[in-house]
């Protein structure tokens, strides 16, 4: 997709949720509930996830980030 489409679909739903009204919607208990139910769920979905591969990721960011940069003049690949 190009980028002017994206910025114009973007633009267009801005301008569609700021015009909304006031809704004058009811949420029932049931339905407050399931919502509820659903954060807390995705809550811990998160933390499991974050500690089953946060430290894998910790490391392979810091790897990244403190990588020892290798000088032009070092020739790792020479035939003897």
């Amino acid at each position: 997709m190009p980028k002017h489409s994206i910025v114009l679909t973007t633009s267009l739903a801005a301008a569609y949720a700021a015009d909304a009204g006031p809704a004058h919607a009811y949420i029932d208990p049931a339905t407050g509930s399931i919502l509820v139910q659903g954060l807390v769920g995705g809550l811990a979905t998160f933390m499991v996830v974050l500690r089953l591969y946060g430290a894998k990721a910790k490391r392979g960011i810091l790897a990244l980030l403190w990588r020892a940069p290798v000088a032009a003049d070092q020739n790792t690949h020479t035939a003897e």
